[in-house]
């Protein structure tokens, strides 16, 4: 049986040779080497070198082929129950190949085994820490240094006291442009991906994905395309590591890629086929090809889901397809339920769909970065945050583990009533409607009636109830307030210029307020004075939030 395994991989390591491309003159190097734990083999490891895939065997050896024009790394699929060393934040998956033509190279990979029946992933998403650029808070390192790391590691050591190991993945756009720590125009050094691996190194293996700003522009002139579109990602992988690669934790089956295909520059999404600017959600082929081998290699029984971490979300807030190509992504899980972590959008969103008979959920991440650090609130008023999703229990269950106001205040949630949360004008059926409270009261009449707004982040379903028995109207996508009414606050004070130079919003499509995704309602009750108790739960049926407000007294 064990002979008719490793013959089967032979002949999957023999296709997806054939299945790459290349010349005559292509540069070839047959790569070998060990998996070992406690100085002992590990057999069944799947290793790649991006475009070909073997096992290792009951030695825990393995030998491949590499075409070296295509790939820059040999990496393993760390097993379950096992961890890499770190090398500061970075797991030691990967190595580096010689592409100057070695035609035998020979690298081991060290496993150390750790219990992850239960155990936590912390996501970061759109951290944009820049040190000072264009549209961002000159203090946005500060706040990500003294501010937020130092919850982080708090919540970490927490689990970690009781027995959880945790891991760190973050969703990209880490930094800004390329990740290449440029010189400002006024002479500051700006923050790169290099300052990114120092500062996440607090102890806990840090997995990257690549975000549209952490990709590098093409060259002036020219349009990278599927043989090119490796340049993009130079800076990351000389600094970080491979874009895409996959990892066990647990009876999760983690894949990360990058959804983010750079024609010209990382600004100006053009989401059409045939789009010579910018650049497009969607998968380069050769991502692609080896992400189909790598889910046709699992036993899925092995498996509770597959978790796949992206930068831009699959999905739109209706479940319609946001990517292009996206249907043979979504083919390639046949047989799996589907966790999709992803960013970019700078709001909670919660999406559950089906695919191919099988459960789709994705998470798209609020910033961690808020608006980019000059408040601790995002756009629709979910709170800068790193999120923690808690494996091995009977149900996933997810943290908010924010910074800044709700890290102070023990936020939750947010609710305005007229009553016991009242908000410095009354709330209305009309309330939270427009996207600013100058355009709300243009459209308020004197027929509008006493009503509450909650704005629960992470929640997916939310129920009301009236103290008297009435039902009132929900009202689901109104905008949070408080962040609504910073905003124009806060932008008309900068452009009097009441701020120093550095803390000046600058006003931008990303800042400006937008309403509560699915995570914000407004109630207008059938009697105004009804206590009434509102309870939301998250897609996992949790429940995540239960309270009373009134409208009226």
């Amino acid at each position: 049986m064990k002979n008719r395994f490793f013959s089967r991989m032979s002949v999957l390591t023999l296709v997806a040779v054939v299945l790459v491309s290349f010349s005559a003159s292509a540069k070839r190097a047959t790569i070998t080497g060990r998996v070992l734990c406690d100085g002992k083999g590990v057999a069944g490891v799947t290793v790649t070198d991006g475009n070909v895939f073997t096992k290792t065997n009951e030695a825990g050896e393995y030998s491949l082929s590499s075409n070296l024009d295509y790939s820059h790394f040999v990496q393993i699929t760390v097993p379950s129950g096992y961890e890499v060393p770190c090398e500061g934040a970075v797991p030691q998956f990967f190595h580096r190949l010689d592409r100057s033509g070695s035609n035998k190279q020979s690298f081991d990979f060290t496993l150390s085994k750790v219990d992850q029946s239960n155990y936590v992933v912390l996501t970061f998403a759109d951290s944009h820490v820049l040190g000072g650029g264009t549209r961002s808070s000159h203090r946005d390192v500060e706040r990500f240094n003294t501010q937020l790391i130092p919850v982080v590691k708090s919540y970490i050591d927490e689990q970690k006291a009781k027995g959880k190991p945790c891991y760190i993945v973050h969703l990209g756009d880490m930094t800004q442009p390329g990740g290449w720590p440029e010189r400002r125009r006024d002479g500051r050094r700006g923050y790169g991906l290099d300052d990114y691996i120092r500062d996440m190194n607090i102890g806990t293996p840090v997995f990257s994905a690549l975000g549209n700003h952490d990709h590098n522009p093409s060259p002036k002139g020219t349009v990278f395309d599927e043989s090119t579109v490796y340049q993009s990602r130079a800076n990351f992988m000389k600094m970080v590591g491979p874009a895409y690669y996959s990892f066990d934790i647990g009876r999760e089956h983690y894949i990360v890629i990058d959804n983010t295909f750079v024609l010209t520059k990382d600004s100006g999404c053009n989401s059409y086929e045939g789009a010579t600017s910018g650049y497009q959600y969607r998968v380069c082929e050769q991502q692609m090809s080896w992400m189909e081998k790598d889910i046709d290699l699992l036993d899925a029984k092995k498996y509770d889901r597959i978790v796949l971490c992206v930068h831009n979300p699959l999905h739109k807030g209706n479940g319609g397809s946001r990517m292009l190509r996206a249907d043979r992504l979504i083919k390639a899980f046949k047989g799996f339920e589907m966790l999709v972590l992803s960013g970019h959008s700078h709001g909670d969103t919660t999406i559950r769909v089906e695919h191919n008979g099988k459960e789709c959920i994705e998470i798209v991440h609020p910033s961690t970065a808020g608006t980019a650090w000059y408040t601790s609130w995002c756009v629709e008023g979910s709170p800068g945050c790193v999120e923690a999703f808690h494996f091995g229990g009977e149900r996933i269950k997810r943290d908010f583990v924010p910074w800044g106001e709700a890290h102070e205040k023990g936020l939750t949630y947010r609710v305005y009533d007229n009553v016991h949360n009242k908000w410095h004008y009354p709330i209305k059926s009309s309330t939270g409607k427009k996207w600013s409270h100058a355009r709300d009261i243009e459209e308020s009449h004197y027929r509008d009636k006493p009503a509450i707004i909650v704005n629960i982040w992470g929640a997916y379903t939310c129920t009301f109830t009236e103290s008297t028995g009435g039902t009132g109207n929900v009202d689901n996508r109104c905008y949070d307030l408080a962040y609504r009414d910073w905003y124009w606050d806060y932008y008309e004070r900068s452009l009097n210029e009441e701020f120093e130079y550095g803390d000046r919003l600058r006003k931008a499509n990303w800042q400006t307020p937008t309403n509560g995704r699915t995570h914000c309602w407004r109630y207008t009750p059938a009697d105004p004075t009804a206590v009434v108790t509102v309870e939301a739960k998250d897609v996992w049926g949790n429940v995540i939030a239960k309270f009373t407000a009134q409208a009226a007294e």
